[in-house]
């Protein structure tokens, strides 16, 4: 009843008072305690009990890279490396090539493959660390995963998150060399993932962002760093129950007939706050009011392969297949995975499912179909000949 009776301005005073008071101490909270647990106790593992979606510890057979910053112009551009690696030729993992030996040195394979994780949080919280058990199987799969930390609203208002990915791209293309990558990204992730690659493959998009700044976005980024950008060739896009619309999910003909009145109602409420964060203005002037990744669809004429995973007990849903047949719509290639889980089925540990088997046919199927889609991306780059942008 109090979120029914929520209408209006009083909805609106009351997202501007939980994001100026509540929000800010769980951001805090989560880049603290639950970090520090994760990287001194989850990750170790040192029982190897603490399993990922592929049924092995979270850290077998990976090294952990230093974190780097990607970009002075805010304190959370930050990156870190996952690396596939084998220091015992007698283990039983099964890590596709390249692997790294002991020493360091690659072995003769077809070359190091990339993937750029963005983490989820509603725009809000969270970190790449606390979504890190869940991406593991990526790179025990032969992927080198970049984890990016990147602005939260409300503090930083969009485009400022899909700029600082952007600029993650640019730094792995002129930092590490990287020219081939995929882009995995869940929840807010998953709209930064599928926006960025909007923007990378279409020059018009980078330029509006240019030509619609104004000093408000100062901050975020100056027009005159975009021409300096050079990104990787994109091989393909994940999105992990994406939020990829503010629109779709929104009215109450979408609320799912599984779920009972309150938890559709929390649902919605819950993304209104979110999106709400994430850009304040109803009509911003920056990419002429455009905000979402289904807002950007219509203006692509080249998108790379993408797989939209989602929940059907999850009101995203939606989102997704309304990306899925948009893209469709443009004849770009587009598979949609539905499994019948909640929001965040992926990331989270197998543990949390309370003992059940269900992870095996949620979590871990949905992995095994990322990684194939993964495997196929890269084969088919490989046969590409254009450059990279």
């Amino acid at each position: 009843m109090f979120m029914t009776a929520l209408s209006g301005w009083s909805r609106l005073l009351f997202f501007r008072i939980i994001t100026s008071t509540a929000i800010p101490i769980l951001a805090r909270f989560l880049d603290t305690v639950p970090t520090w647990l994760v990287m001194i106790w989850w990750l170790p593992d040192y029982y190897k009990t603490h399993i990922a979606q592929d049924g092995r510890p979270c850290l077998e057979g990976i090294a952990v890279g230093e974190l780097h910053v990607y970009s002075d112009r805010h304190p959370r551009e930050t990156v870190q490396a996952l690396t596939p690696w084998l220091s015992d030729t007698s283990s039983t993992a099964q890590v596709t090539a390249p692997v790294a030996s002991a020493s360091g040195d690659w072995f003769q394979g077809p070359g190091p493959r990339h993937v750029l994780y963005i983490h989820g949080g509603g725009f809000l919280a969270a970190n790449a660390v606390l979504l890190m058990p869940s991406i593991t199987p990526f790179v025990r799969a032969g992927y080198t995963v970049w984890c990016i930390n990147y602005p939260l609203s409300p503090e930083s208002q969009h485009p400022a998150s899909i700029v600082s990915v952007l600029r993650a791209l640019d730094w792995l293309r002129a930092q590490r060399n990287v020219d081939k990558v995929s882009i995995v990204g869940d929840s807010a992730g998953g709209h930064l993932a599928t926006a960025a690659a909007a923007f990378v493959e279409c020059p018009g998009l980078l330029k509006r962002l240019e030509e619609t700044w104004d000093p408000s976005h100062a901050r975020a980024y100056h027009p005159d760093e975009i021409a300096k950008w050079r990104f990787p060739r994109l091989t393909g896009v994940v999105s992990l129950y994406g939020v990829l619309d503010n629109q779709s999910w929104a009215c109450k003909s979408k609320r799912l007939s599984q779920l009972s009145w309150l938890e559709n109602k929390l649902s919605q409420f819950g993304l209104e706050l979110c999106t709400w964060s994430y850009c304040k203005a109803s009509s911003p002037t920056v990419l002429d009011g455009r905000k979402f990744f289904c807002d950007f669809i219509p203006e692509l004429d080249k998108y790379p392969a993408c797989l939209l995973v989602c929940g059907t007990l999850d009101i995203l849903v939606h989102s997704s297949r309304r990306a899925a047949h948009m893209l469709k719509g443009k004849g770009f290639q587009c598979q949609i995975a539905e499994y019948e889980a909640r929001h965040a089925f992926v990331g989270l540990p197998p543990v949390l499912y309370f003992g059940g088997d269900s992870w095996k046919y949620l979590s871990a199927a949905a992995t095994v179909k990322i990684v194939n889609f993964l495997d196929e991306c890269h084969a088919t780059s490989n046969t590409a000949s254009s450059p990279p942008k």
